[in-house]
């Protein structure tokens, strides 16, 4: 079954034993620990919004908050291909 999930004839560097096995990199730890951090403020803007507040408020907390989120999830998956990528190296 070429091409599939499993192709027995292209070496499989990306399977998930392999990455439990191999240790996290120091620029790797440091992005994953800054995305959670943006992470945290996006979502502790975004559950602010639950209490009223003025309309310039509601506005930045949510812009702000939407920003932290996408900012958070984009540094987790780069840091999640650039550890990939290290284990195929």
């Amino acid at each position: 079954m070429q091409g599939g999930l499993y192709d027995p004839i292209i070496p499989h560097t990306h399977s998930l034993c392999r990455a439990a096995d191999s240790p996290v990199t120091a620029s790797i730890a440091i992005m994953y620990a800054v995305s959670a951090l943006f992470t945290a403020i996006g979502l502790a803007l975004l559950l602010a919004l639950l209490r009223p507040g003025s309309e310039g408020r509601v506005y930045a907390f949510r812009m702000i908050g939407t920003m932290g989120l996408a900012l958070g999830a984009a540094l987790a998956m780069s840091a999640t291909a650039m550890w990939r990528w290290s284990l195929a190296a």
